[in-house]
């Protein structure tokens, strides 16, 4: 622990572990507290960090790995990693919200083991008071993942929609992803 009489701040981190960049920490302190509160509630809820896209200045977020950014570097971590899925997730201001359980494109899907605690870690921090309601979005988010994995990508099960809160959620497949969440802003 440590005290920046600079920034007025104390900065704590794990023992054992080096003392972290005092710049880089107060950097992304400004960062996350200038992002949309949604994108804020996205990162603390599935922990990760989401990018302004640079070349689109409408306000979209996006978190990396991003497969439509080329040459990202993260690119090698997905192709790896290949029997895994991955999150990706998009925030378009004023539109919509979407978390995506994919796959690498280099795999095919049979041999992906998916996971899909980020959907309902966003379901939690978006829509409280509509537990009683997850495990029905859970179940068909899993058909959903089953229905892309077993026709290795190239049967899709139909869209599903449920309300909760008075908006709609709905969930899908497309691209590479198993299943996706999509809803407006809450």
């Amino acid at each position: 622990m440590d005290w920046d009489p600079a920034n007025k701040i104390v900065i704590c981190w794990p023992k054992d572990s080096p003392k972290p960049v005092l710049s880089e920490v107060v950097k992304q302190a400004v960062e996350f507290n200038g992002k949309p509160e949604a994108v804020k509630k996205l990162e603390s809820a599935l922990g990760i960090t989401m990018t302004a896209a640079k070349y689109n200045p409408g306000g979209w977020y996006y978190n990396e790995p991003n497969p439509y950014i080329p040459d990202e570097p993260a690119r090698s971590v997905i192709i790896a990693n290949k029997d895994k899925s991955y999150v990706n997730v998009d925030y378009y201001p004023n539109c919509r919200i979407r978390v995506n359980i994919r796959w690498a494109s280099v795999a095919d899907t049979y041999n992906v083991t998916y996971d899909l605690s980020p959907i309902e870690r966003t379901l939690r921090a978006f829509f409280p008071g509509q537990e009683a309601k997850f495990p029905a979005v859970m179940a068909k988010a899993k058909e959903i993942a089953e229905v892309t994995k077993q026709s290795n990508g190239f049967k899709r099960a139909n869209v599903a929609e449920f309300n909760l809160n008075g908006k709609t959620v709905e969930l899908c497949s497309d691209d590479f992803n198993f299943v996706s969440l999509v809803f407006k802003e809450v």
